[in-house]
């Protein structure tokens, strides 16, 4: 069964148990100038053209919380430094300034 038949289903169900989206209704009501028939033919379509967006919403909704999960996977991913690589790099910074201050104090000496 196609979305577009599975929505007129839903509406088919929602009028024959007179649960009608109030809105809806009133709003076809006003562009069929009061005739009732043309009032529920008018509610049909713009209530299934409002379903079908709230499908498209839904999709898209997904669709980006499907986005930023692969996104944060792909970080989570990431090899992180250790901290014994951190705890090597400032060691090595250390010890060239070290050299750099001796170096000059070397230089000044002479």
């Amino acid at each position: 069964m196609s979305l577009d038949d599975q929505l007129y289903d839903i509406v088919a169900k929602e009028i024959r148990s007179g649960a009608l989206v109030d809105g809806v209704y009133t709003r076809a009501f006003a562009e069929a100038d009061g005739d009732k028939d043309k009032a529920q033919a008018k509610y049909i379509k713009l209530r299934v053209a409002q379903l079908r967006q709230e499908v498209k919403d839904r999709a898209e909704q997904q669709e980006a919380k499907a986005k930023a999960e692969a996104r944060n996977r792909k970080a989570e991913a990431k090899p992180k430094s250790t901290e014994a690589e951190t705890d090597s790099i400032g060691f090595i910074l250390l010890m060239i300034i070290l050299v750099i201050i001796v170096l000059l104090s070397v230089a000044g000496e002479l």
